[in-house]
Order: structure tokens, then sequence, then C-alpha cells
């Protein structure tokens, strides 16, 4: 439903997007706009 939140002390910068893992599921994540996250490709992954 794209209901995802990130775990915002794991919020960095991967030189194209601002990537987490979701607070819910533990998804990677991808911000879209300002203060809007989706799944994130991928290619792309979040911080570990």
């Amino acid at each position: 439903m794209n209901r995802h939140r990130p775990v915002r002390t794991e919020i960095r910068w991967n030189g194209a997007h601002y990537v987490a893992s979701c607070q819910n599921c533990g998804q990677p994540l991808r911000r879209v706009g300002k203060g809007r996250w989706r799944e994130a490709p991928p290619d792309e992954s979040a911080p570990a």
C-alpha cells in the first residue's frame, strides 16, 4: 500500500537518492519527494 516510513537514524545519501529501511516491513526505501518514500528498485540497497 506504499505506507512506508524510514528508520530515521538509517537515512543516507547514496549519491543519487536518500535511502533507508522501512520501520514497518524492513524493505529498502528511496525518497521520492518531501516526506514521500517508496520501495527502492533492486539495484539500490538501503544502508546496512
